[in-house]
């Protein structure tokens, strides 16, 4: 099997048994503690939106896109995963 097949088959089996809210809350876990890490933080996965909205690099419609992704989350409603996979990429990528 070559890496392309195998890759599309995990993300297969991934999208059928994962639900898109439980992958959103693993990513915005991993996201926040990522930041907590480099800023000396228990790695608790809180978030630290006080610190986001502190990053000049960081567009404020950004900050309000996660914290609607966040609290649809919390919410247990259904989320748009690339979107918001996009958006942690874009956000991380202004700061880090």
């Amino acid at each position: 099997m070559d890496i392309t097949s195998f890759v599309r088959a995990t993300g297969g089996f991934l999208a059928r048994t994962v639900r898109p809210t439980e992958a959103g809350r693993r990513a915005l876990l991993l996201f926040f503690n990522t930041i907590r890490r480099r800023l000396g933080l228990p790695q608790d996965g809180a978030p630290l939106w006080e610190w986001l909205a502190a990053q000049p690099n960081l567009p404020p419609q950004d900050l309000v896109q996660l914290r609607e992704f966040q609290t649809r989350i919390d919410a247990g409603k259904r989320i748009d995963l690339p979107r918001l996979h996009n958006l942690l990429r874009r956000i991380t990528g202004s700061f880090l």
